[in-house]
């Protein structure tokens, strides 16, 4: 009696969508409780009938009961130390040396962010030194799959759960272990169920503390509405909606350090920070920073000067406009978004480190468009004007090289973005995964290739 209710993100369902599947489901339902009801009542042998019935009920209180023993024999139940990615007093330190700043901007697709700043008459000059690679194939369709190559070059497996997933590709990674060869000082700013406790000799910020879940009541409030979103009958779910986020906002890190708190995005805050003249450059090591931004996912609470605002209506409804200027909140939240970008620019400039930084600005997945994520670099190969190109890049096989060219200007091994041609022919590569939401592990992955020279669409892909 279940159907896919999609991502669990924030991401607001369509309920209306579901065609006559609430009717079926209702009349399912109904059937289910009448039933045993019904034929109590015209049962001629009431007292088999009870004994059948208090024999089903107690199978059911039977298996729960195996199920919760196995549970607790196979898992380590005890407060063991857990770990979270803390938002430090060195997010916005960086070197006078040396620095690599990866920016993740959640949803944004490149066509989005085109028709954004050809709206804003500065663009040309914010982005000076820029490469706009809006030909860009991107990882996967949804955030964490997406965020896998992001974050360390590499994707998430089919076969593995998603907690020893992320220490998979976590342990893979090629540019990590380069970064700390190099006495890279690495922090990553981004939720912390997408950093592998595995890496904290490596990035900073992993702090191995216990967690609690605080306080009791929400706790229960939101387990119980987890198991009434999936049993109650189709017409009642949405009394009963949860996001990922719900979950992780239980979590209460135990600190007393008042420069150390966990992280969790807020874009509106980065900025002003920002603008308060909080971004320094007293590291004495090079620096390399990965910072995860809400981007033009929603829910929409950000105008176009960064500013938290309040719509009237559903904020988490979702939209997939081929053109931004149909939805004004998502508009704004885009511009949001490059004023964010265009008050660090000028941050590195007024702190005299703007030449010593590269700057990667990515998207983990596109919203209308899922395939085609924003991606611009800035690098000591890239001074000049701003530039678009539509070279066939590819963040699967390209992203980890190009970081590896950042860190290490002698890196040959692989091409990076900067190594392909505008109309040149490469078969480039997507993976889908068939995800069991209770859990994000994968049924399967499927890979998809396409040979387009355009910027790719679903309808560019094809199975392998």
């Amino acid at each position: 009696m279940f159907v896919s209710y999609g991502q669990m993100d924030g991401t607001a369902i369509n309920w209306e969508a579901y065609g006559s599947w609430p009717y079926i489901n209702l009349a399912i339902w109904i059937l289910l409780i009448l039933a045993p009801v019904l034929i109590g009542i015209f049962c001629r042998n009431k007292k088999g009938f009870s004994s059948v019935i208090k024999g089903i009920s107690l199978g059911i209180i039977g298996v729960q009961c195996i199920t919760l023993l196995t549970v607790g024999l196979t898992n380590d139940i005890s407060k063991d130390q857990d770990y979270y990615v803390a938002r430090d007093d060195q997010m916005l330190n960086l070197s006078k040396e040396k620095n690599i700043v990866v920016m993740l901007f959640d949803a944004y697709q490149s066509s989005y962010f085109r028709q954004t700043i050809e709206d804003i008459p500065e663009a040309d000059q914010i982005l000076e030194n820029f490469v706009f690679f809006e030909n860009a194939a991107g990882t996967s369709r949804w955030s964490e799959e997406g965020s896998a190559t992001i974050l360390t070059g590499h994707q998430l497996l089919a076969e593995l759960p998603f907690r020893k997933n992320i220490d998979y590709i976590y342990n893979q990674s090629q540019f990590l272990p380069l970064l700390k060869k190099n006495h890279y000082d690495v922090r990553y700013y981004v939720q912390s169920n997408l950093v592998s406790p595995t890496l904290d000799g490596v990035i900073q910020n992993i702090v191995r503390r216990e967690q609690e879940i605080a306080p009791s009541f929400s706790f229960s409030k939101v387990m119980l509405q987890i198991t009434a979103f999936r049993y109650m009958p189709h017409v009642l779910k949405p009394y009963f909606w949860f996001s990922y986020n719900d979950i992780e906002n239980l979590k209460a890190v135990d600190t007393n350090d008042e420069k150390e708190t966990e992280f969790i995005m807020a874009d509106q805050k980065f900025n002003q920070e920002i603008l308060d003249g909080e971004l320094a450059s007293e590291n004495k090591n090079k620096t390399y920073r990965f910072y995860y931004f809400k981007g033009v996912h929603t829910p929409y609470n950000m105008n176009a000067n960064c500013e938290y605002v309040e719509y009237d209506g559903d904020i988490n409804i979702v939209d997939y406009v081929k053109d931004i200027h149909e939805n004004d909140m998502i508009y704004q939240q885009s511009l949001g978004c490059v004023r964010i970008i265009a008050n660090f620019i000028q941050a590195l400039k007024d702190e005299g480190i703007y030449d010593q930084t590269d700057i990667v600005i990515t998207a983990d997945h596109g919203w209308e468009n899922r395939y085609n994520p924003l991606l611009l670099v800035k690098s000591k190969d890239t001074a000049g004007p701003f530039k678009i190109s539509r070279a066939p890049v590819s963040y699967i096989e390209d992203f980890e090289p190009t970081i590896l060219s950042l860190i290490d200007e002698s890196y040959q091994e692989k091409k990076t973005v900067f190594d392909y041609e505008e109309g040149e022919e490469r078969r480039r590569y997507f993976y889908v995964y068939d995800i069991n939401i209770a859990d994000r592990s994968y049924n399967e992955r499927i890979k998809y290739y396409t040979d387009t020279l355009n910027p790719p669409r679903i309808s560019d892909f094809h199975p392998c």
